[in-house]
């Protein structure tokens, strides 16, 4: 045989091979009077490469690979690898490569088969929020096709929320905290049911710390609680103790105000105060949270008339999630009562309300 019909042998051989799986007769192929004319040897070599690709009877049908599809994923990206939109699907793969939505659509498969998938980029699926979903081969003959993805988590904003909700690799990036409201909507709540009372002992100092151990802080959903009607605490009224036996330094009056802010597991808190413009007679803050579920009070978190008017850095109190602030107010002399310009200090900024 002439080594110049080689390549015309292959074509045929191809069609009979063709036929023979098919069951159907082939119409062979006939060579060009001139066997001397170039041969394109790209297309037999593609046409090797499909009879490669063939399922000549052999293959286990309930769980169709990509060699049985029309088309290759030698070359489709992994899991793994940055996204990158492309003109094609490539089969098995279980990603949306070609960023349009849905996850190896025109690929066959067995009816009733599963996979998992997923249409966002490749390394996000378990990683912070995103998951992967699951997609089903439907059809009712011997090949069906793709459903979409169901059940998959794709990224979202961050919800500043403790997760990683567009999937990252940062939790709560751009998050800060803020006053949430309290149950009554307002940024800050008072609770004054106690009414005066006298200590049975006497002290020498107005705002003295040991007076506030008389204090019983309501709990943050007993009765007693409404709101304060400005964005930030305004008392003043005259003394209730006037007129009383025990009516300077040996009763008092105990008002407490309480709010609520959320802390996600990566904002940092370097700093928190608690300042207040006016104080009369004194003033303590107390934090609760999951580390401190019975309150916490510093001894550097009273205020008294006269000082300073802020509190000492109270941040290594405070928690991941819900913390409470709540400021007890104590009126302990005849004459005039006041709690004013109260700000909750965050990281040198006031703590503002959540928009």
């Amino acid at each position: 045989m002439h080594l110049r019909s080689l390549p015309w042998l292959v074509v045929g051989l191809l069609g009979s091979v063709v036929a023979c799986s098919a069951g159907e007769a082939s119409e062979v192929l006939e060579p060009a009077e001139d066997l001397g004319a170039p041969v394109d040897r790209g297309l037999v070599d593609a046409g090797l490469r499909d009879v490669a690709r063939l399922d000549l009877g052999g293959a286990d049908r309930t769980t169709p690979d990509a060699s049985t599809i029309d088309r290759a994923t030698d070359d489709a990206p992994s899991s793994d690898a940055p996204r990158g939109c492309g003109p094609r699907e490539f089969c098995g793969n279980r990603l949306d490569d070609d960023c349009n939505g849905l996850v190896d659509d025109g690929c066959v498969c067995a009816p009733g088969a599963t996979q998992r998938c997923y249409s966002g980029e490749p390394a996000q699926p378990g990683h912070g929020a995103c998951a992967w979903g699951t997609q089903t081969c439907t059809g009712t003959g011997e090949f069906g096709t793709w459903s979409a993805c169901a059940g998959e988590t794709l990224p979202g904003p961050e919800a500043c929320d403790g997760v990683d909700n567009n999937c990252d690799g940062v939790v709560d990036e751009g998050c800060r905290a803020c006053i949430e409201g309290t149950a009554t909507g307002a940024p800050w709540q008072i609770n004054r049911t106690m009414g005066p009372v006298c200590f049975g002992r006497s002290f020498t100092t107005h705002g003295d710390p040991a007076e506030f151990e008389l204090a019983a802080i309501p709990g943050e959903a007993a009765a007693g609680w409404s709101a304060v009607a400005a964005t930030t605490i305004d008392f003043s009224q005259d003394s209730a103790l006037c007129g009383r036996s025990c009516e300077c330094l040996n009763g008092g009056e105990f008002t407490y105000f309480q709010t609520f802010f959320e802390v996600s597991a990566s904002y940092v808190v370097r700093s928190l105060t608690v300042s207040m413009g006016a104080v009369d007679d004194g003033a303590r803050v107390t934090v609760f949270n999951d580390r401190h579920p019975a309150g916490v009070s510093d001894p550097g978190a009273y205020v008294q008339i006269g000082g300073t008017g802020t509190t000492t850095d109270l941040a290594r109190y405070i928690a991941p999630g819900r913390n409470r602030i709540v400021i007890t107010h104590l009126d302990d002399c005849c004459s005039h009562r006041e709690l004013a310009g109260v700000r909750v200090v965050l990281n040198g900024g006031p703590l503002e309300r959540c928009p």
